[in-house]
């Protein structure tokens, strides 16, 4: 095989590995805010590479892939704008018999002072609402995720990032920041498909319950969320409720 015929297959390699890797981030939500980590991620990935080249062949190479998946890029990004409207109307999740508030949960609220949840009208949700509810999920999702040590406490990620729990956390408080009413931001448990245990921050609004999440970055209805939910925070001073 020739050394133009590696650099071809080498250059198409590249152009299908990473459109599929942005397809799936904007399949997730995660289009436009991993755009700007395009290229650091990509150069992440070139140990995979079966083919070897020489430094020029490799750079012609490398450039027309990237050449492409910018074009590829500038149309996804306008597909995942396009593609997160404001959710259509859906039921509230309802909630069963008080549940025991998870350990994390507990040992967080002996540490530090945790303020009874109110009762609340469900948020009203226009653009601007939803514009927020999308930026300072985003934004919370980029700190690092870093998985529970033996002794696992619950507490706001901050800048430091944190794990799931921590990061439904930081994105209440955050809500809470910027004038959301706190009760309707609901922290929440469940399980993945795969049996893991998994938290979240629900949003109640007028629009249903939404799932903020930071394994799935698209804001969806719990309905939609690809979770078996098992409980979330209740309205007094440390109650927890069974979801149905």
């Amino acid at each position: 095989m020739t050394a133009n015929s590696n650099s071809a297959q080498l250059s198409d390699r590249i152009i299908m590995r990473d459109a599929k890797w942005f397809a799936d981030e904007v399949r997730h939500g995660r289009g436009l805010s991993f755009a700007a980590d395009l290229i650091e991620k990509q150069s992440s990935r070139i140990d995979d590479l079966t083919i070897r080249l020489n430094k020029s062949e490799f750079i012609a190479a490398r450039l027309k892939g990237w050449l492409a998946l910018a074009a590829l890029g500038i149309m996804f990004a306008i597909l995942a704008a396009c593609a997160a409207p404001i959710p259509i109307p859906a039921a509230q999740m309802q909630t069963g018999a008080q549940a025991m508030p998870p350990m994390g949960y507990i040992a967080m609220c002996a540490e530090t002072d945790c303020a009874p949840i109110p009762v609340t009208a469900p948020t009203k949700l226009n653009s601007a609402k939803w514009t927020e509810l999308n930026a300072i999920n985003d934004a919370v999702n980029r700190l690092p995720k870093i998985p529970d040590t033996a002794l696992d406490v619950w507490q706001p990620a901050a800048t430091r990032g944190g794990d799931c729990e921590d990061l439904a956390l930081e994105k209440q408080q955050r809500l809470i920041a910027a004038g959301w009413p706190s009760g309707d931001l609901l922290l929440a448990t469940a399980r993945t498909f795969s049996g893991e245990g998994h938290a979240v921050l629900i949003v109640r609004t007028d629009r249903g319950d939404l799932v903020l999440d930071d394994i799935n970055w698209a804001i969806v209805t719990m309905q939609d969320a690809p979770y078996v939910w098992r409980s979330m925070q209740a309205p007094g001073f440390m109650k927890w409720a069974a979801i149905k």
